[in-house]
């Protein structure tokens, strides 16, 4: 990446003039608008923004107000925002808020805003199947309302008015499936005001799903009422094992399993249900039940069917000595994935399996084929397999050849100018959408077209983000998901607690791509999401002084809480980087746990260390444990560091340095 600072200087004055509309709002009226935005002062942003006259910067305020405070937003206004910005982010919740306004509005009113978009909702679809009717097309209106009718969210006032509307287009068959859809969203309330609109059969059934869901005394007797026809209903099978797993018999709901139908619909949660019965399979060490659920998975394409995929190799390989089925799975999935990380994982395992069947030149070449991909854990793996250092690999990705100019219309795109103002108006998160809306209308991402959002927003968050997202969709280098924040004493913050800088980067990458306002659902807050109280607990032992308000906006605060809790964790646990990264995500309570379960993996072969990763239950900390290892390796080569022998065979163990004493900043 060399050839970075080189373009980003020649880039500016290459870029075409905007058109002057676009130029009217300043930086100043963009930075007093979002401050107001950011405190909800909505009334007032778009005030500033109206005196500013830039129509982009109005419609921006209208976009956030939407999305935050749609109550505040008036319907034609929303409307017009529609039709004017077609192409702006989260188009589809913009389109489901106006679509929830259609039933307030006069019928015409309704009508004729029904009739400017391709519905995107069940509410929508139902708004324009009603107005359809009223225009004599009724077969029209019934072609969507068969669509509509089974997914609709309905209170009892709108069910009540759309049936008298739609009168006998309402058939038993419609309640029916609309009551199994229901069900399968565990929408209960709405599923039970069906059940005296249901024939005999279909009622009974729906009583037992109920009961099922609801854990209602007396389940079985119902199950029971269900007609002999409808005892192997999909739905009725998938809530009959949820209930069994729900009570821990692992048995009794694989066997109901077994028997499912072959295309049962709803794909999504019945490979859920399956991948949840796997992994309490293999946490037990049922190695070929877990296997006989997994011959036919039925997985729906993309992610699910590669996990599926994968973990039926790996079971086959490491614990049912069927090196020659796993072989066929794993080269089959290198053919179907795509990114980085899921290539060096096939190819990895391919080479694997060849070795297991005693032909190493073909082991070779796929531990080659992982290891083109040195930024991925399994890349990394295979190079420990070649018996190859990294930094041989991931240090001549640094020198790349600059990437050809980006085109004229990602910078004269109106996204990228609401992007680059927001970056510039302190707000890089928020940007983040608009570069990626941008980007992806280009025929192909490339490292031109990363630089020109560099030099429109020269944060590592950003560029972290947009790069780990298109990076996985096959388009970018994986290493410039790797930035290096120039704005971070990452170095100060590792050393005082005797760690290595490239650790503590790693971990700050993977917990919020370098975002120091970061707040996770559960509360996790900053640059590396530490809940308050443990971050209080660790100051206390640390010996760092406790603020809330630091923890939430000061970068280095949040570093220096991180690298002494990661020390400890790294103390606890021996120098283990497995444990220690994973008890930083799950937290050490966990770990203890799955060591008790699993067995201690410290004094394991490595290739049984892999297996004790991969057996892991919760899936996050599987994939996290993985990016900081990726993220310990390329960083050391960042940082220039010399690789030391635990770097060059991946990572598996940190060796500790005294804690550095640091004068205490108030």
């Amino acid at each position: 990446m060399r050839w970075l600072p080189a373009l980003l200087a020649v880039l500016l004055p290459l870029l075409p003039a905007l058109p002057p509309a676009l130029r009217a709002a300043s930086p100043a009226d963009w930075t007093r608008t979002v401050a107001l935005v950011e405190r909800g002062r909505f009334d007032e942003a778009r005030a500033v923004a109206s005196q500013a006259s830039d129509p982009l910067l109005v419609d921006w305020v209208l976009w956030v107000r939407t999305l935050e405070d749609p109550a505040g937003v008036d319907t034609e206004d929303l409307a017009g925002l529609l039709v004017r910005r077609a192409d702006w982010p989260a188009r589809g919740a913009l389109q489901a808020e106006l679509e929830r306004r259609l039933v307030r509005l006069p019928p015409e009113r309704r009508c004729a805003l029904a009739g400017r978009f391709e519905p995107r909702t069940a509410t929508g679809r139902l708004a324009r199947a009603e107005c359809l009717l009223r225009s004599g097309d009724r077969a029209g209106a019934a072609a969507l309302l068969r669509r509509a009718w089974p997914e609709a969210f309905l209170d009892p006032h709108r069910e009540t008015e759309l049936r008298r509307l739609f009168g006998d287009l309402l058939t038993p068959e419609m309640d029916a499936l609309r009551a199994d859809e229901l069900m399968w969203r565990d929408r209960h309330g709405e599923a039970r005001r069906l059940l005296g609109r249901l024939d005999p059969d279909s009622r009974r059934l729906l009583e037992a799903r109920l009961a099922l869901q609801r854990d209602t005394p007396g389940v079985d007797g119902l199950v029971r009422a269900v007609p002999p026809r409808l005892r192997t209903h999909p739905g009725l099978l998938h809530d009959r094992i949820r209930w069994r797993l729900r009570r821990g018999r692992i048995d009794a709901a694989a066997e109901l399993l077994a028997g499912a139908p072959a295309d049962p619909g709803h794909a999504q949660a019945w490979w859920d249900l399956r991948a949840r019965l796997v992994v309490e399979l293999v946490q037990r060490g049922d190695f070929a039940a877990a296997h006989d659920l997994l011959r036919d998975h039925r997985a729906p394409p993309g992610a699910p069917h590669a996990r599926a995929e994968w973990l039926a190799g790996w079971i086959a390989l490491r614990f049912l000595d069927r090196p020659g089925e796993a072989y066929e799975r794993f080269r089959r999935l290198y053919g179907e994935v795509r990114s980085p990380v899921s290539r060096a994982r096939a190819a990895y395992w391919a080479g694997r399996a060849a070795e297991r069947l005693g032909d190493r030149p073909v082991a070779e070449r796929w531990y080659r084929r992982a290891a083109a991909h040195p930024t991925a854990f399994y890349g990394l793996e295979a190079l420990h397999r070649l018996g190859e250092d990294p930094a041989s690999r991931i240090r001549p990705l640094l020198a790349a050849s600059a990437p050809a100019m980006p085109p004229a219309t990602l910078v004269s795109d109106p996204r990228f100018t609401v992007g680059r103002s927001l970056c510039r108006a302190g707000a890089p998160r928020q940007a983040v959408p608009w570069f990626a809306a941008v980007l992806r209308a280009l025929e192909r991402v490339d490292e031109g077209a990363l630089a020109a959002v560099a030099q429109a927003c020269d944060h590592a968050h950003v560029r972290a983000q947009l790069a780990t997202l298109f990076a996985l969709e096959g388009g970018l280098p994986r290493l410039l998901a790797f930035p290096l924040p120039a704005d971070l004493d990452v170095t100060t913050a590792a050393r005082a607690a005797g760690l290595d800088p490239a650790l503590l980067l790693a971990l700050a990458r993977q917990e919020s791509r370098f975002d120091p306002e970061a707040v996770s659902p559960a509360g996790a807050l900053g640059l590396t999401q530490f809940l308050p109280g443990t971050a209080r607990a660790v100051a206390a032992r640390s010996g760092l002084p406790w603020s809330p308000l630091r923890l939430s906006r000061d970068p280095d605060y949040q570093l220096r809480l991180a690298a002494h809790h990661l020390r400890e964790l790294l103390e606890r646990y021996g120098g283990d980087l497995f444990l220690a990264v994973a008890a930083y995500n799950a937290g050490p309570a966990r770990v203890d746990r799955w060591l008790r379960e699993l067995g201690d993996p410290r004094a394991r072969p490595r290739e049984e260390r892999l297996d004790w990763l991969e057996r892991i239950p919760y899936g996050e900390t599987r994939d996290y444990v993985q990016r900081v290892v990726e993220g310990l390796a390329v960083y050391r080569v960042l940082l220039r560091e010399p690789a030391a022998p635990d770097a060059r065979v991946g990572g598996l163990r940190v060796e500790l340095e005294p804690p550095r004493p640091r004068p205490e900043r108030s």
